[in-house]
């Protein structure tokens, strides 16, 4: 599960970007599901659920573009581009990824999470020009592994500092002590672009440390940067023969389907010869005779949206991943979002402590029954630097002129730009002068 993840000069972040899914002190109110952790002396508190709030062009996405740079460069095990296909070009081209205002400052960030009760902690600085000056000499500056609250390596450039190796090997991470020539040799082996962690250290000190770092970020950590193009599907059950084609049919969606909505046809899967599936709506024609189309063709895109987010919720819970969502709550029914995130805080259903984090406009989720205010993110973009700030609710306290109270409505006082993380847009003048002009 993942705890905090910070990112520093990344696109709108000019400043450090602090994301935590930790619990706020002394905040008491909605107790479900807080995930109790201890490792060694440390106690964590952490949250299942975040929902992220702020204008266009605050820096929302931004958060979520930050999330899944971080995963594949540490995947790919490099700083240097990727011909990848990719909606999130900032992955493949880090020259889009430093604040275009912040000449020659490096990038970092810093990820934490806890996977088969052991807690990582892992940070990369890295130096990559500026937007502008692509040509400029990509390399690494430092990089920083924690284990279990116990610092395990630090690189600075091409210099290696390795610690606590008798901890991997009471854990059985490795094998043996480390000598000063398999350092030096770590050391001789460094190329300034590339990670230590999945490199030298994978290859030369600890393979399986590295294998259940990765195991998080590979299976654990799914990062979805545009919601409108989620494509995801159910467990396949068996098949029948419609209208000349071969659809997939899961019982448990005829159940999702009429909980959902009375919808009149089928939900379904069609594959074709290249195994790609797509979603197909069964229904009847005047002959009762069942015929399939392409659900574009016949269902609303509410509907669809939903047939592809179902099942993706479905796996989180199940395999108790973070699922982190661009407007997860795109042309969806708010009381459907609502009984979907209500799941991610009920005790019975979310055993395996899985994670929901989204960005959204729709101020309905600001209501002290569906979130606590340390999960309730706000971003908004400072009018001097033109930067972006994230900060929770529950920063503003519970006293004092700026304080938020659990009896507060929520809703109504960032609708009134109390909370910052919106802002007034009028397009009365605007509009005005442009009849005129075209008058």
């Amino acid at each position: 599960m993942l705890i905090e993840f910070k990112a520093t000069n990344f696109k709108s972040f000019g400043d450090e970007l602090n994301f935590s899914m930790t619990k706020s002190p002394r905040l008491t109110e909605l107790g479900y599901s807080i995930f109790k952790k201890t490792v060694g002396t440390k106690k964590l508190q952490i949250l299942p659920t975040s929902v992220i709030y702020g204008p266009n062009a605050s820096g929302k996405t931004n958060i979520v573009s930050a999330m899944e740079v971080l995963k594949k460069i540490i995947l790919r095990g490099n700083i240097n581009d990727s011909d990848e296909k990719m909606e999130n070009a900032s992955t493949c081209f880090l020259c889009y990824v430093p604040n275009i205002h912040e000449k020659n400052k490096p990038v970092s960030f810093e990820i934490e999470f806890m996977i088969e009760n052991h807690l990582f902690n892992y940070k990369l600085e890295f130096s990559l020009g500026n937007i502008f000056n692509i040509d400029r000499e990509r390399k690494i500056l430092t990089e920083k592994l924690e284990f279990d609250n116990k610092e395990i390596f630090s690189r600075v450039e091409n210099k290696i500092s390795l610690s606590n190796i008798k901890y991997l090997i009471k854990n059985n991470f490795i094998s043996s002590t480390i000598s000063p020539t398999i350092v030096k040799a770590l050391e001789t082996n460094i190329i300034s672009t590339e990670l230590v962690l999945e490199n030298g250290f994978k290859n030369i000190i600890s393979s399986n440390t590295v294998i259940l770092f990765n195991k998080f970020l590979s299976e654990k950590l799914n990062v979805i940067y545009r919601a409108n193009n989620l494509v995801s599907f159910p467990s396949i059950a068996k098949t029948e023969k419609i209208h000349e084609k071969t659809i997939i049919i899961n019982d448990d969606f005829k159940k999702i389907a009429k909980t959902f909505g009375e919808i009149d046809s089928i939900i379904g899967y069609h594959k074709d010869e290249n195994g790609h599936l797509t979603l197909i709506s069964a229904i009847k024609n005047s002959e009762n005779q069942s015929i399939a189309i392409p659900a574009q063709a016949f269902e609303s895109y509410g509907t669809i949206r939903f047939f592809y987010l179902f099942p993706l919720i479905v796996e989180t819970l199940k395999e108790g991943k973070t699922l982190v969502i661009d407007e997860f709550d795109a042309s969806i029914h708010p009381n459907v979002l609502i009984n979907l995130i209500s799941l991610f805080h009920n005790d019975d259903i979310n055993i395996h402590q899985a994670q929901l984090i989204f960005n959204t406009h729709n101020p309905i989720f600001l209501n002290r029954n569906i979130f606590r205010r340390d999960e309730i993110k706000l971003v908004e973009r400072s009018e001097n630097k033109n930067y972006s700030q994230c900060y929770r609710l529950s920063d503003f306290g519970t006293s004092g002129p700026n304080a938020v109270k659990l009896t507060d409505n929520y809703l109504e006082k960032y609708l009134d730009y109390n909370y910052g993380g919106i802002s007034e847009i009028d397009f009365t003048d605007l509009m005005e002068q442009l009849i005129n002009e075209k008058k």
